[in-house]
């Protein structure tokens, strides 16, 4: 996959990821190109186009176009399961997802879209592998705002909700939380007692 984009059908931009180098100025480019043709199109046409050398696949969900653009060889039927996937995820951590739930919770849709593509392939096909790992970060987020240690600059860095769950858990990450003085609070627990990293430590 080489970008996918989310937009309404107003043309209002709601999420962008992308998984190739380009510039801001022809991301914007193509970005308004094909908004303008996937919009154009009627109801009852394909999903699959070919525009510029890739392919697009795109998919209406209520007022939300969710499109991805594919290379040649990639299988277009793939690509709009594994739309229908994010779409899922995102239903059951919001409950029903609406265009609202994107606008004013974009980390959190940015968040699980990272979990469950990397890099613009697959990570997780499972989806209760993806919401527990969801889970586990905003559990986080929740004890590290009602803890009293002392936040510094750099933890706080690393709480942010675009950090994927695997970035999290490295050796910096554990050195960290290593150093803090409440070793056996439930900030400590979450990462190493369940996945044994205290052994390693």
């Amino acid at each position: 996959m080489r970008f996918m984009l989310l937009f309404s059908r107003q043309g209002k931009l709601r999420l962008q990821k992308w998984y190739l180098a380009m510039s801001d100025k022809e991301r914007k480019k193509m970005v308004r190109e094909l908004m303008q043709v996937v919009l154009a199109r009627k109801p009852k046409m394909c999903s699959f186009l070919e525009w510029r050398d890739l392919k697009v696949v795109y998919k209406r969900y209520a007022s939300l176009y969710f499109c991805c653009a594919i290379e040649g060889q990639d299988n277009e039927l793939i690509t709009l399961e594994l739309i229908h996937r994010y779409v899922e995820l995102l239903d059951k951590y919001f409950g029903s997802v609406c265009e609202l739930d994107i606008i004013f919770n974009f980390e959190k849709a940015y968040f699980i879209l990272d979990e469950f593509l990397m890099g613009g392939d697959v990570q997780d096909t499972s989806k209760k592998s993806v919401l527990k790992a969801i889970e586990q970060a905003d559990l986080l987020q929740e004890v590290w705002s009602g803890s009293s240690a002392d936040k510094n600059d750099e933890v706080d860095f690393l709480f942010c909700t675009y950090l994927p769950l695997a970035l999290a858990l490295s050796c910096h990450f554990m050195g960290i939380l290593q150093g803090l003085e409440e070793r056996e609070t439930t900030l400590w627990y979450l990462f190493c007692s369940s996945n044994n990293y205290s052994d390693q430590l």
